[in-house]
């Protein structure tokens, strides 16, 4: 029973399996900050520190195909974004040209309403 070196040997593996986890840890979120540093500064893009590591873990830890991930992904927010954007516009014009048809005049945020 209480070998101490098997002992020994087995809390030392634990220990050491453990501080891998945390370096591991670290290096994922020193990561993570140079993606989110190099977003702001190179693409005036902000993301969270969530999204930098999620995108990390994706690509495998590559800051730069990160970096490429996430701005695939504002950009196809931002589209979307811009398309009902455009569309809630096209409705308001229609009813102000409805609105001008009858002789009324409105503002655009009243046709917004």
């Amino acid at each position: 029973g209480g070998h101490v070196g098997k002992a020994v040997n087995r809390l030392t593996g634990q220990l050491t399996a453990r501080s891998q986890v945390q370096e591991e840890a670290s290096v994922s979120e020193q990561l993570a900050s140079k993606v989110m540093a190099k977003l702001e500064s190179d693409h005036g893009v902000i993301c969270s520190r969530r999204e930098a590591a999620e995108a990390l873990e994706t690509v495998g830890n590559h800051v730069g195909k990160a970096i490429n991930h996430i701005r695939g992904m504002a950009t196809a927010r931002s589209e979307v974004e811009l398309e009902t954007t455009l569309a809630t516009e096209e409705k308001i014009s229609k009813v102000i040209a409805k609105l001008a048809e009858k002789n009324l005049s409105c503002s655009l945020e009243a046709a917004a309403e």
